[in-house]
């Protein structure tokens, strides 16, 4: 029975792999926010830029450092925002 197990994972692993490889083609040429070109030949930007994968429909964003970035910290402010509207200061809430 363990046996049968492990083929399954291979499988699997196998099959997410061809996905996300069939999906490098679909990684765009530049950086969806600031249009900075990406050169899939240059290691560093393939190493520090950030690939988003939607699955349904199938979409490949990229965007490079700088502006993932901007973007990580527009979110954590935004989610401070919230809580600061959500935390009970006279102990009702808005």
């Amino acid at each position: 029975m363990v046996r049968k197990v492990k083929p399954k994972k291979n499988k699997a692993a196998e099959k997410d792999l061809k996905q996300k490889l069939g999906l490098f083609d679909q990684i765009p040429e530049e950086c969806l926010a600031c249009a900075e070109p990406f050169d899939r030949q240059n290691r560093e930007q393939v190493m520090s830029w950030n690939v988003v994968v939607k699955r349904d429909p199938e979409v490949v964003r990229l965007y490079c450092p700088d502006c993932w970035q901007k973007a990580i910290s527009v979110v954590k402010d935004f989610e401070e925002k919230i809580k600061e509207r959500g935390s009970p200061e006279d102990g009702r809430q808005e």
